[in-house]
């Protein structure tokens, strides 16, 4: 009993008894539940679903919306300005000559910017969803458009703003203060 094949058949014999022999691990039934993170998560309290406003959100909809169409229609009178510079017409006064090169290159920019904040807001009220972050932001610009505009249209020292400029002063400060009273009843 001392050949090769008879040690390697006792060999795998105590193998398989120490398998047998040893405990087996045991496999919890249900998973432990994920820990809890240290800050609290908050929930979104608004209703999913509203007969008015076609399914999306009531909320998101009275927040982004507004911001959404002023900006979008700044966005389109800019770039309609570029084919006939008469649309302007009503607020700022038109000269023979135009803006000049800067003039019409922060004219583009000015139009892009608009348009951003017109795709975000209209991509939030299209998701359903609000955004904070969103309505910071909206707060920034068009405080920041309606101081600018205030400012220009008291001083006015070039007289190159019209008497609508005034209205678009109101509907930037409006849209801010807008977005002002929606994040503080978030």
């Amino acid at each position: 009993s001392h050949t090769y094949p008879a040690r390697l058949a006792r060999l795998a014999r105590l193998a398989r008894l120490a398998r047998l022999s040893r405990p087996r691990p045991t496999v919890p039934r249900h998973h432990p539940p994920p820990p809890q993170p240290h800050f609290p998560i908050p929930r979104r309290s608004f209703s999913f679903r509203s007969r008015r406003t076609g399914g999306m959100p009531k909320s998101s909809v009275a927040t982004h919306l507004p911001a959404a169409l002023y900006a979008g229609g700044l966005a389109a009178m800019i770039a309609a300005s570029f084919v006939d510079r008469r649309v302007l017409g009503p607020f700022v006064q038109l000269s023979g000559t135009g803006n000049g090169n800067i003039g019409e290159i922060w004219k583009s920019w000015h139009a892009v910017g608009c348009g951003y904040i017109s795709v975000v807001n209209g991509l939030l009220v299209y998701s359903g969803t609000t955004s904070c972050v969103v309505i910071l932001g909206n707060i920034y610009v068009f405080s920041i458009w309606g101081m600018q505009n205030m400012y220009h249209c008291v001083f006015n020292m070039d007289k190159i703003f019209k008497p609508g400029m005034w209205m678009h002063t109101m509907l930037c400060g409006g849209t801010a203060l807008w977005s002002i009273k929606c994040l503080v009843s978030k």
